[in-house]
């Protein structure tokens, strides 16, 4: 059976350029919003502990640190941030 289900999508090279452009404030600014996430989340869980707020935001909270993978994914391969040595840091 040499049935794939896989669709490929084809960007053209002059799209993908620029939103694969290393950027250290872009870089900075993704990481300092999704850790102030999380920073805000955590305190609001421990506002609303053993109330049922505190229910959707540990759901909340489970995707944010489960998105962290994709952060340290693109650091190991070099395309977060310009600067070499942030991104190995």
């Amino acid at each position: 059976m040499d049935v794939t289900f896989e669709k490929t999508i084809n960007v053209a090279p002059a799209l993908l350029k620029p939103l694969s452009q290393k950027s250290d404030l872009r870089g900075w600014i993704q990481t300092g919003t999704h850790l102030g996430a999380i920073g805000v989340n955590t305190a609001l869980l421990v506002t609303f502990w053993g109330e049922w707020p505190a229910i959707p935001l540990f759901l909340i909270q489970g995707a944010l640190i489960n998105c962290l993978y994709a952060g340290v994914h693109e650091l190991s391969h070099n395309t977060v941030f310009k600067t070499r040595w942030l991104n190995e840091f």
